[in-house]
């Protein structure tokens, strides 16, 4: 048998199962413990980032921003550290 802390670094190192459907208020709390802004200093524009291991939540919420803001600039990046951000 595995310990409760073998089986929860077990599920830390897989990915999440994929999002059945994102909405505003689940993208206002994922935002609230994930995301950050940054007001851009030499132009009229902010920043939303939203940090995660694992992609496949970002992508969900890239999708639901690209539906009802289609001229947003938004992308999944791979950092360094092995970090995705939105």
């Amino acid at each position: 048998r595995l310990s409760v802390r073998e089986r929860l670094a077990a599920l830390k190192r897989e990915p999440p199962p994929e999002p059945r459907g994102c909405s505003w208020p689940y993208f206002a709390g994922f935002f609230d413990a994930e995301g950050s802004i940054r007001v851009k200093p030499t132009s009229a524009s902010l920043v939303l980032t939203v940090s995660q291991k694992h992609p496949q939540v970002l992508v969900a919420l890239r999708s639901l921003i690209q539906q009802d803001v289609p001229n947003a600039n938004c992308q999944v990046v791979r950092k360094a550290r092995g970090e995705h951000v939105l």
